[in-house]
């Protein structure tokens, strides 16, 4: 396993999740992270502040985060890997795979049952952590 290779895999998994929240938000006629900001606000306003602040913010900080991953993995940036380890609980929390393809298979073949969605999420974010942790150690070749 390369240290590359890994980086550059996950570098377009998150690529790919950037795509997708991207592509989500355009075919909707709406500007990707403004337009979820303003509407909050809106809701906000309406409501006041309450945990779903909290739960607002910590949201659109691991969709940032992804971006930032995502450019620190192309440019083989070892911080790509704490930060990345970071985002796991985040990931688990708001069911955001790592493997970012996985929503949309689990959708083509019309997986609904809940334990096993949790249970591939979890495999999901155990494979990231295992890679970012074994081209972390030294026994990994280097370029």
């Amino acid at each position: 396993m390369r240290k590359d290779h890994v980086f550059m895999f996950w570098g377009f998994m998150d690529l790919t999740y950037v795509l997708w929240v991207v592509y989500g938000s355009l075919s909707r006629g709406r500007v990707p992270l403004y337009d979820d900001v303003v509407s909050f606000l809106q809701l906000d306003a309406q409501h006041g502040w309450n945990v779903l602040v909290w739960w607002f913010v910590a949201s659109v900080s691991l969709t940032v985060s992804v971006v930032v991953t995502m450019v620190l993995f192309f440019n083989k940036c070892p911080v790509a890997r704490v930060i990345a380890y970071f985002q796991v609980p985040f990931r688990l929390l708001f069911v955001v795979p790592s493997l970012s393809f996985i929503p949309w298979l689990l959708g083509a073949f019309g997986v609904r049952q809940v334990t096993l969605v949790i249970a591939i999420l979890l495999i999901c974010e155990a494979l990231k952590v295992f890679s970012l942790y074994r081209v972390g150690s030294a026994r990994v070749q280097e370029d």
